[in-house]
């Protein structure tokens, strides 16, 4: 599960870093807080469905460029509770 939290970390930093925004200014346009970005860009934290839109939203790209694995994610959680 952690390897998929980097692979997603790395995909928005490049992201982040390609559009040569700080973590401050990305989190100030996506509005959430500078911890939660900062969290879930090192790997430690994973983005809610609601973050990532608005991350990737905020960077102008497609939410599946840097969160990849957010529908799987997504479809493993409603296989557990179901």
């Amino acid at each position: 599960m952690k390897s998929i939290c980097i692979k997603e970390n790395m995909n928005l930093k490049l992201a982040r870093t390609k559009t040569k925004m700080s973590q401050l200014e990305l989190s100030i346009k996506a509005q959430i807080t500078q911890t939660d970005l900062s969290l879930i860009e090192r790997g430690l934290k994973f983005p809610t469905e609601e973050h990532a839109g608005k991350i990737a939203e905020a960077l102008q790209v497609d939410i599946e460029r840097i969160f990849p694995d957010l529908l799987s994610r997504r479809g493993n959680m409603k296989k557990r509770e179901g």
